[in-house]
Parts: C-alpha cells; structure tokens; sequence
C-alpha cells in the first residue's frame, strides 16, 4: 500500500477513541478497549461489542469488524482522529 508510511497510525490495543469522517451516518466516535468497541456516541445497542480485527488503526482507512452476531463487514467511514485513552473517564463520548 503506497503512502502508509505517511499516515498517522496507532496499535488497536489498549483504551481508544476513533472519531469517523461525518458522511451523514448516525455513529461518530467509538471507543476501544483492546479492539472492541465498549462504548459509542449512537446506536450502542448496535455497536458495542463489535470487533475491529486491524492490529493497527490508520487515519483514513475504515475499519474491519466482527459483529456480535460473528458476521463479519467492513465499517466504511474512515478514520478522522485516533485518540489513545489512559483512563476511563477520558472516554467521554459526546452525545448527539
């Protein structure tokens, strides 16, 4: 993949928080622990819980998930901003 190098990246490991690009979809921001959405800004009942199987995060990829339900997909919107969390209070999720 040309260009990689270039962009910002982060380990999907740990507490972190993904905010999408706005295509006018309902979800904006998730966060992760360890690769697995614990919390979102909409639509928790959807999200949380869904896998993210990329061992790094790049700004303006999308991402590749498992669902609860074990199937898999590609959530499309790409990354604007990766946010390596330390503690769970800075995991404030701006509602909408």
């Amino acid at each position: 993949m040309g260009g990689m190098k270039d962009k910002e990246h982060t380990p999907n490991t740990g507490r972190i928080k993904v905010t999408f690009r706005d295509d006018e979809q309902d979800c904006l921001e998730w966060i992760l622990q360890d690769g697995v959405v614990v919390d979102c800004d909409m639509q928790r009942w959807m999200w949380v819980g869904t896998r993210v199987t990329q061992q790094e995060l790049w700004i303006g990829d999308g991402l590749d998930v498992v669902f609860q339900d074990g199937h898999t997909g590609t959530w499309k919107h790409p990354m604007v901003k990766i946010e390596k969390l330390e503690e769970a209070k800075d995991a404030t999720v701006v509602r909408h």
